[in-house]
């Protein structure tokens, strides 16, 4: 995770360097946490 960046509750809540590298990590970041819940509610579904 990018230090200039924090994300809380899937709301982007500090960006100190707004540039297009730290855009495109900030949807890096949400879309491997997006995937990752994706797989715990599969997890949860399948049981």
């Amino acid at each position: 995770m990018n230090p200039n960046i924090d994300i809380e509750n899937d709301v982007l809540v500090k960006c100190d360097d707004i540039s297009l590298e730290n855009l495109i990590n900030v949807q890096q970041e949400l879309r491997k946490q997006e995937m990752e819940l994706d797989q715990k509610i599969e997890k949860v579904i399948s049981i």
